[in-house]
């Protein structure tokens, strides 16, 4: 469990839990990735935010192409938290050259949460647009 200082963190990504790395990881996570960072002063956290819906693509988290995300609502603010490998979106610049996988957190409007969930939910995307829109799912 990562344990927060009194230092400045703005913009920093914070995971709270990890698993061990593990190479060609073929399965199912079976525990959620926790992510907590800091945008105009103000935190968001995957543990205390209410999830709307995930979206993993299926290949091993050493794949290129890897990515996994989840659309998150907390205080009001939508928010997408994520990771990919070297060519999804949220691949980081390595300082070499080239690319290297990496995560973030991105604040989104409610349009491009709808556009999100249209994209990778599929045929839960009318239960996903409920949550979103504050309904609950029984």
């Amino acid at each position: 469990m990562f344990d927060w200082c009194d230092g400045d963190f703005e913009g920093a990504l914070l995971r709270t839990e990890s698993e061990p790395p593990c190479f060609g990881d073929e399965g199912q996570r079976e525990e959620e990735e926790k992510m907590k960072t800091k945008i105009d002063g103000k935190v968001y956290d995957t543990a205390k935010a209410e999830k709307i819906a995930t979206y993993d693509n299926g290949l091993p988290r050493m794949d290129l192409d890897y990515i996994r995300e989840g659309l998150y609502k907390q205080d009001g603010v939508l928010f997408l938290a994520g990771e990919s490998g070297a060519r999804g979106r949220y691949a980081k610049n390595e300082s070499l050259g080239g690319k290297v996988g990496g995560e973030d957190v991105y604040i989104l409007s409610p349009e491009e949460a709808k556009e999100w969930i249209e994209l990778t939910q599929g045929d839960n995307a009318s239960n996903a647009i409920l949550l979103l829109d504050g309904f609950a799912i029984i």
